[in-house]
């Protein structure tokens, strides 16, 4: 039976296995910008509410990592107004939604994908 190298497959597995210890710490500071970007976002949205006035004041965002992912949560604090939250996003049957709570993800998608990208590769 003929003798095949596989270094090159060896060390394909070795940068697989890897990526995530190399990865995971150099997209914290990208998670930490989509986050404020998105908090700044949705900050904006939830203004101008003659009632909710101070709603803007309890948008937050938290980042979680683990040794395989990276996630960033943007939404509003469940208390004083931030408890009035799902009337400004979904309103109720008298009043109609003021405020698109998805529309921060979206903007924040592209550039964050492209920041992904660009950490990802620079890594190895």
């Amino acid at each position: 039976m003929p003798e095949f190298d596989k270094s090159e497959l060896d060390k394909l597995y070795r940068d697989l296995v890897m990526a995530p210890a190399k990865i995971i710490p150099a997209l914290m500071p990208v998670a930490q910008k989509a986050g404020a970007n998105m908090k700044q976002t949705m900050k904006k949205d939830a203004s101008g509410h003659r009632r909710l006035g101070a709603l803007p004041n309890f948008v937050e965002y938290d980042i979680d990592a683990t040794a395989a992912s990276v996630s960033v949560e943007v939404g509003f604090r469940k208390e004083g107004q931030g408890n009035l939250a799902n009337i400004a996003a979904f309103g109720t049957v008298d009043t109609p939604a003021f405020m698109e709570i998805t529309r921060s993800l979206t903007d924040e998608v592209p550039a964050f994908m492209r920041w992904v990208a660009k950490v990802g590769t620079e890594a190895f």
